[in-house]
């Protein structure tokens, strides 16, 4: 995925409604438009999933927020895929 940032003045488009999507592009919520959210943002997303989840990239082209649970470290140092 590729991270895309919104415009120094964003335009009207940023602010419409649009997808909550996970890596897989599986829709798991609605938003009210992507200048809403900041990558690395866990709090108040509107989604009840029972785990945390972490935006990972905003599509203005798309009108996407890509979300993810967060990676975690195992006792080799290694990390594994959500």
């Amino acid at each position: 995925m590729t991270t895309t940032r919104l415009p120094p003045s964003p335009s009207a488009e940023v602010f419409r409604p649009g997808a909550i999507v996970d890596r897989r592009g599986n829709t798991l919520g609605a938003h009210g438009g992507v200048a809403g959210f900041t990558v690395g943002q866990k709090r108040g997303l509107g989604l009840a999933t029972g785990r945390p989840l972490y935006v990972i990239d905003l599509d203005p082209d798309r009108n996407t927020v890509s979300v993810a649970r967060p990676r975690t470290s195992n006792a080799a140092g290694s990390s594994r895929p959500p």
